[in-house]
C-alpha cells in the first residue's frame, strides 16, 4: 500500500493485488493470506461508524451519568429515611422509658392517694372520738358528719356554753342531757330550799 498523507488512504490501495504486492515481492506461497475473502472497508466508512459509536457512547454516558445522578439521590434519600428511621428508634426508646416512669408515677400516685384518704378516716375518727368523749355527744350524732361539720358542731358546743363532760340535747328523752353537774345539783338545791 501507498500513503498519501497521515490518515488517508484511496480505496485502490484497499484492494488487495493478485500475484504479490505492488513492490514486487513474489507471492506468498506457504501460508495462506488471512485477508482473503474479506472485505476492506474504505477509512472515510470506518470514521462515519467511529463517529456513530462515540454518539452513542456520548449518550450512553450521559444517560449513565443521569441513572446515577437518580442513584445518589435515591441513596441520599435512603440514607436520610435510615437516619430518621434510627432517630425515631432512639425516641420510641425514650418514649417507652417515659411511659414506663409514667406508670410507676400513676402507681405511687394512687397508693399515696390510698394513704391520703386512710390517715384523713383515722383523723376523722379521732376526731369524732375526741368530741364523744370531750363533750359527751353520741356517736349516733356524729356519723356521716365530714372534718367541716365536726369543726362547726365543736365550735357550736363551745360557744353554746357546753361543758366537757356535760353532754348535749340530742331530743331524744333520758340521755346525757340529763346528768346533772355537782355544782347544778347544789345550786338547784339551794333553790328549792329559798322558796
Amino acid at each position: 500500500m501507498t500513503e498519501k498523507g497521515d490518515s488517508w488512504l484511496q480505496y485502490e490501495d484497499l484492494v488487495p493485488i493478485a500475484g504479490g504486492s505492488p513492490e514486487g515481492d513474489p507471492p506468498a506461497t506457504s501460508a495462506p493470506d488471512p485477508n482473503q475473502g474479506r472485505k476492506m472497508v474504505p477509512e472515510s466508512d470506518l470514521i462515519a461508524v467511529k463517529k456513530s459509536l462515540e454518539d452513542k457512547v456520548g449518550k450512553l454516558e450521559t444517560t449513565v451519568a443521569e441513572a446515577q445522578r437518580i442513584a445518589s439521590e435515591h441513596y441520599q434519600n435512603l440514607v436520610s429515611e435510615r437516619a430518621s428511621g434510627e432517630a425515631a428508634r432512639t425516641q420510641l426508646q425514650t418514649l417507652q422509658e417515659s411511659v414506663q416512669v409514667l406508670e410507676d408515677l400513676k402507681t405511687q400516685l394512687a397508693a399515696s392517694r390510698q394513704a391520703g384518704e386512710d390517715a384523713v378516716k383515722r383523723l376523722l375518727d379521732l376526731r369524732k372520738d375526741t368530741i364523744m368523749t370531750s363533750y359527751n355527744v353520741p356517736k349516733t350524732v356524729l356519723d356521716g358528719k365530714n372534718q367541716h361539720e365536726l369543726d362547726v358542731l365543736e365550735e357550736a358546743l363551745k360557744l353554746s356554753g357546753a361543758k366537757k363532760g356535760s353532754g348535749i340535747d340530742t331530743g331524744g328523752g333520758v340521755g346525757a342531757s340529763s346528768t346533772k353537774t355537782s355544782r347544778d345539783k347544789i345550786l338547784s338545791g339551794l333553790g328549792s330550799m329559798r322558796k
